[in-house]
């Protein structure tokens, strides 16, 4: 069966899962839940310990008893239970280890600068893809960021501007 592969650069959000889980709140968990905490954001991973855990985790897998839960009918303190609960959870990484997405750091794309994808059955070789970089169109997007981060109630202190460049292959 042939691959296929994606690679993009994005400007985006990091920030620290723990930092993000105890900023949740009754007034913002639903924003959060639909603008950062889902499958478009992607745990700093270069080893792909945590992206498939992570991805579990926000769409209601609970990692104990490995049934799935409605994560949609969760209210906030059930829905936060279950994410610090689920984060914390320790598990065997592909290096052997023990650990959890606690302190793991969580990336958001927020706006795509480029992209390029590759299809078929032999992997080997190189391609690339541009975009014209428009600084101005940089100090835009980071200021569109720092006011959705302001919207859903984040202190600008648990969180950073970064720039993201994320692969992912099937």
């Amino acid at each position: 069966m042939g691959r296929t592969e994606y690679a993009t650069a994005s400007i985006g959000v990091e920030i620290c899962i723990k930092h993000l889980l105890t900023a949740l709140t009754k007034d913002n968990y639903e924003a959060i839940r639909k603008e950062i905490l889902t499958a478009y954001a992607h745990i700093d991973d270069p080893g792909d310990d945590y992206n498939d855990i992570y991805l579990g985790i926000v769409q209601g897998e609970n990692l104990e008893t490995n049934e799935d839960i409605d994560i949609d009918g969760l209210n906030y303190e059930e829905y936060k239970t279950h994410m610090i609960t689920m984060c914390q959870y320790k598990f065997d990484s592909n290096w052997g280890t023990s650990v959890s997405l606690y302190s793991q750091t969580l990336l958001v794309p927020h706006h795509r600068l480029a992209r390029t994808e590759r299809h078929g059955y032999n992997r080997d070789g190189t391609n690339a893809t541009s975009s014209i970089l428009d600084v101005s169109k940089l100090q835009t997007v980071k200021e569109e960021i720092d006011d959705k981060m302001k919207q859903l109630k984040l202190d600008d202190s648990i969180y950073d501007v970064v720039f993201i460049v994320s692969q992912y292959s099937y």
